[in-house]
């Protein structure tokens, strides 16, 4: 089992490594996409989290090994007989998860940080994304300046102190950014994911005043539309445009994503 892949598609252009450690994931976010890949197989979700079968001992055989086999796919009928990539791991960043969260609420998280010790003592790093608030904080004794911690915000401030309609069983959007700005107190960097996007007026305003993120990483909301979660239509290519511009008079370290680049580009 290898445990650390290269992930596809748009996952790849937040890291090129990753790691799921668990089963499903219990916040139930409405834009969720790995519940329905979970249904189409008939793998349960939201109902109990475990750690995935086995998961310490791989991660611990993958690290030894010290590298990820990988084959770029080949489309159509022809077949690469060619040996795969061998990508190295030490030194290297993993992403912590994509497919479900680091830290899911309600759930024992104690393997999140053996597999965070595990990483470190092999001489790689991790970069943590999650919506699980304050038990994140555990880990961070185990994090230095290689590593980075971030959130999920996708400017929905409806309910600061109570979770959020659409991701109802997430921490709440405060206690997100208060743990992501005590990570950078600590000397952790920082990150935030603005994707999906619901409501542009609150990412704008993170861009305006969170000194504590250290990069903004932003897209759009792909497969849906706002309006499908009571949200008003978002003209993407002005969103971009507007991110860019208070990025860079904010002096805000941003990366758009390739999709929300090329709306902004079919409309200039």
């Amino acid at each position: 089992m290898q445990t650390i892949y290269v992930p596809k598609g748009k996952a790849n252009e937040y890291c090129k490594l990753a790691l799921n450690l668990y089963d499903s994931c219990p916040h139930n976010c409405l834009y969720c996409y790995a519940r329905p890949m979970a249904a189409r197989f008939g793998r349960p979700w939201n109902g109990t989290v475990e750690p995935r079968a086995g998961l310490l001992d791989a991660l611990k055989a993958q690290l030894e090994k010290d590298y990820v086999s990988y084959k770029e796919p080949t489309k159509g009928a022809v077949k690469d007989f060619s040996p795969p990539e061998r990508i190295p791991l030490k030194g290297a960043l993993i992403h912590l998860c994509f497919t479900v969260d680091a830290y899911p609420r309600g759930f024992d998280t104690s393997i999140t940080r053996e597999v965070i010790k595990l990483i470190k003592e092999a001489g790689s790093h991790v970069q943590i994304l999650t919506k699980g608030g304050e038990i994140a904080e555990r880990d961070f004794d185990l994090l230095d300046e290689n590593d980075w911690f971030g959130i999920t915000d996708t400017g929905d401030c409806s309910t600061w102190g109570t979770p959020l309609r659409v991701e109802p069983n997430a921490a709440p959007l405060i206690e997100r950014l208060a743990v992501l700005e005590r990570a950078h107190r600590e000397g952790i960097r920082t990150w935030v994911s603005c994707e999906p996007v619901l409501n542009p007026s609150g990412i704008y305003s993170l861009i305006k005043s969170a000194d504590y993120i250290d990069t903004f990483k932003i897209g759009k909301l792909n497969y849906h539309q706002p309006t499908e979660y009571g949200f008003p239509p978002i003209d993407w290519a002005a969103f971009g445009r507007e991110c860019e511009r208070l990025c860079k008079l904010y002096k805000r370290d941003y990366y758009l994503k390739d999709d929300l680049r090329k709306a902004m580009e079919a409309s200039a």
